[in-house]
Formats: structure tokens, sequence, C-alpha cells
């Protein structure tokens, strides 16, 4: 029977006051617990928005026959429910955001079934949802009393998932992480699973570290993440997570391992996470491991002056490395790169430049030793230094091995005339012309080392004589 059907025969059966009436409306009430609930629940909604309107309106009416009627009638309705019925019709309207019709109609069944956990659970529910739509200088304290609620419901049912889940929602509300994941531990401990809330267990575990990690509880927050890990094996966020404490803590390796499975179940590929397992790598003395963290750093966070410099560092430590194993090429290009990164800074220039001498000096040397060898190893020496001294026009020794090639080849035009551009190039410096008359005495020019030398020295004289020396 439809609703409006209904009101109806009540608005009949509201002027009657026989016994007639009396037995009709007890068979209409019979009709009505046979219908279908949602009917019921729609009539019972209506029933109790009448009997709410009594009450408020009561010393207005004298007497309010059809009130009182609904009423009553909606009280009878009520008395023929389960305890699941009344659960059932506060869901509706929890559902509706109905809260003070939900709110009643839960304490009205808990007066009949005081012992009924769900109907705590729902209780504590229909708080929840009142404390979100109080106003913000509220004094009355909706979740402590939905958290009483779901105590007394735990109490009543033990077994419950229920109770375990909203207590945990509560918390979280509250900002108290750490109960909120100790209920939601204790839910999956004896249940294998959760009713919900997956999501908001994930935000707690983060939360909570957080909070421990700001206050330097590494032990604590140590556990809670391996604790999430265990809960969470497929999070990448949990390892990311423990990986950061690890890191914080320097153990570096447990810090590259737990990064990398983060990457690797999906984790963000990221500046942070890079930079940091470069900067581990680095500790661990595996730079060029490192080196590819760092690139990528670089290139997720080409504005993080960190990044660059962390990159630096790594390239710089390479080429020091390259040096020692005596590896020049490679240490030429990790600082090449490293100038095209930065080229004002002054660690990189001078280790430029020294790796730049000890470079040349390693190709004067290939030079010299090609040409003590065949015909196409004198040429391709000749060739080597040639490019040497055009690379490094200013170092003197790469003209003392043009020299000596040349007289080795067996052409003393070429050679004089490279001694030549070193008297033009480095008449003032001392040290290279007694270096070039050294080379010609070795190579046989003993004559031509006498007139430079003699030349030389009257030009000393000639300095000194003018600066009254």
């Amino acid at each position: 029977m439809k609703f409006v059907h209904r009101i109806f025969i009540i608005l009949i059966l509201s002027s009657l006051v026989t016994a007639t009436a009396k037995n009709s409306l007890a068979e209409f009430l019979a009709f009505s617990a046979r219908a279908s609930f949602s009917d019921q629940a729609e009539f019972t909604e209506q029933a109790l928005s009448l009997e709410l309107l009594v009450i408020g309106a009561r010393p207005l009416l004298s007497p309010p026959p059809k009130a009182i009627f609904m009423s009553q009638l909606a009280g009878l309705v009520k008395a023929q429910w389960t305890a699941w019925d009344y659960h059932r019709a506060a869901h509706e309207q929890f559902k509706k955001m109905q809260l003070d019709y939900g709110f009643a109609i839960v304490v009205d069944g808990l007066r009949r079934f005081p012992n009924h956990a769900a109907l705590y659970v729902k209780l504590a529910e229909l708080y929840i949802g009142l404390d979100r739509m109080e106003p913000p200088d509220s004094k009355r304290n909706r979740l402590q009393d939905a958290i009483a609620a779901a105590n007394w419901a735990r109490e009543l049912d033990p077994q419950s998932p229920f109770p375990l889940h909203i207590l945990a929602n509560v918390y979280h509300k509250l900002g108290d992480y750490a109960s909120a994941i100790l209920y939601r531990e204790e839910n999956l401990r004896a249940h294998g699973s959760l009713v919900l809330g997956y999501e908001r267990f994930r935000m707690e575990y983060k939360g909570r570290l957080e909070q421990l990690r700001a206050g330097h509880q590494i032990a604590l927050a140590n556990d809670l993440a391996h604790r999430y890990v265990s809960n969470f094996p497929t999070d990448p966020a949990a390892y990311g997570l423990l990986a950061s404490l690890y890191y914080d803590d320097h153990e570096w390796d447990q810090a590259i391992l737990n990064f990398r499975k983060a990457l690797a179940l999906g984790a963000p590929d990221d500046f942070i996470t890079h930079l940091r397992i470069a900067s581990a790598l680095v500790a661990l003395n595996r730079e060029e491991e490192a080196l590819l963290h760092a690139r990528k750093a670089l290139n997720f966070g080409a504005d993080q002056p960190k990044a660059l410099n962390v990159l630096l560092s790594i390239l710089v430590a390479l080429a020091n490395s390259s040096l020692a194993s005596g590896n020049l090429d490679s240490a030429i290009a990790y600082l090449e790169e490293a100038r095209t990164l930065k080229p004002e800074d002054s660690t990189v220039a001078s280790l430029r430049e020294q790796t730049n001498r000890l470079l040349f000096a390693h190709r004067r040397l290939e030079a010299l030793q090609l040409s003590l060898q065949g015909v196409r190893e004198r040429l391709q020496a000749l060739k080597l230094i040639s490019d040497l001294v055009r690379d490094d026009a200013k170092t003197f020794e790469n003209y003392l091995v043009q020299i000596t090639i040349y007289q080795r080849i067996k052409s003393p035009l070429n050679a004089m005339q490279i001694v030549d551009d070193v008297i033009r190039l480095f008449s003032i410096d001392s040290d290279a012309i007694d270096a070039l008359v050294q080379t010609l005495r070795s190579l046989g020019y003993t004559r031509k080392a006498q007139d430079i030398e003699r030349r030389a020295h009257h030009s000393l004289e000639r300095v000194a004589s003018r600066t009254g020396a």
C-alpha cells in the first residue's frame, strides 16, 4: 500500500474514537508490518516528525487529537521492530544526513535493546556525524561520546571489527595517529583485513612518522616504519619512509636498498629520491653508481642548487680517482662535464688545470716514445705534438719535444724554426731559454746552443743596466 494511501486511512481513523476504530487500526498495523521496510521506514519518519511537532506545540494544542494519534501510531509501529530494524532505520537517516532523526531512532532502540552492539556502533557513527555539524566554538564533545559508544559496542561484541574501525576513525580525526594505528593494527591482526580505511591507515602511518621524526624519536619511528612495510608490503610510500629513516641515521646500504624498492614499486621518479641515493652511494665511495642518480636528480630538479652541488662533488671525486689511477682521459671527461654545469667554479677550474698539465705531460712522453719507432709512428708523434702545441701554446716544454721529434725525423730546418719560435715567445723566461739550450746540446746543436746562451746573457746585462742592478 502506498504511503499516501496509508496517510488517508490514518486521517480517517484519527477522527474515530470507537472500539471499531481501534480494531481497524490494529488490522492496519498488522498489514503495515507485512509491508516493505522502505515504505514502513518512510511512514515512521513522518510519524516521528509529527511526534516532535507535538512535543514543541503541545501548549498551543488543546487537545491535538490527530498529532497525538500519529505519535501513538509511530510508537505502535516501532513496537514491532527488532534491534536490526532500528539499526536499518537509523542508517537510512544517516545516509540522508538526517542525523537528529537517526539519533532519536538509535536512542529509542537502545531503550528496548540496551545490549545490542550494532546500535552502539551506529550511535558512535552518528556522534561523529553530529560533530562535523557542530559550530567551531561548540563545547559539546561529540567525539568523546563516539569513543564511549564504540567502547560499549566493543565490550558487547569483542569479535566485531566495527568498533575498532570506529575508534580508529575517531582518533584519526583527533590527530592521535598513534592510537588510530594501534586500533587498525589490532583489527588487522584479529580479522586479516580492515572494514575500510586503508588509505587512512597509510595517512596515519605517515602522519605519526612525521611526528616521531620531528621529535627525534628515531627508535620508535624505525619500529613504526617496519610495521608499515609489514602491513603494506606493496606500498612504495612505506619503503620510501623507511629508506628516509635509514638515510637520516646514515645506514647507507639499507637506505639505498629501500629507496630502490620504492622506485621498483612505482614511487615517483623524483629529485629527492635520486639525490638521496646518490648521496648515500658517495658516502660508500661508489661514485660511478652515484653519478647516474645525481644526473637524474639534476634532471628532475634543474632549479635545485643542492642537486647541482652533489653532481659537481661526484664529478670532482671521480676525476680525482681517475687521476690517481692514471686514467687522464676519464678525468678530463668528468671535469669537462663539471665545467659545463658550473663554469665559474674555482675548484673545478683548478683541478681542470692540474689535470691538463698531467695530460699534456703524458702526451709529450707518448710523442717522444713514438718518435723512437718506425716512420709511421714518427709521423703520429709529430701530429700528436703539433696538436699539443696548438692546444697548449703557453707551455715551452711542448716546443722542446717538437724540436726533438723534428731532429729525429731528420728535419733540422723545421727544428730550427721551432727554436726561433721559442726564443720569440719565451725570450724573457730564463727557465725556458735554459731548457732550450740544454735540449739543443743534447741533440748535437752545440753551436746554436752557445749562440742562444750568449744572446740571452747580453739581454740580461742590458736589463740589469736599465734597472740599475
